[in-house]
């Protein structure tokens, strides 16, 4: 990502680009959590499926 010096913005501006880069931080988090919890419920299927197949 290129860097933008918003240093010299108007100061709304500034605040503006600040609650979207923590929106984005907050959607990223959100989705990075969704991840995790989707893999460990694909990973205990897996393990379900595992230990129904080998009965």
């Amino acid at each position: 990502m290129a860097y933008v010096d918003t240093d010299t913005w108007p100061l709304e501006a500034q605040q503006a680009i600040e609650r979207l880069r923590a929106e984005c931080a907050k959607h990223r988090m959100d989705r990075n959590k969704a991840r995790r919890e989707r893999d460990a419920a694909q990973a205990e299927l897996a393990a379900l499926r595992a230990a129904l197949t080998s009965e």
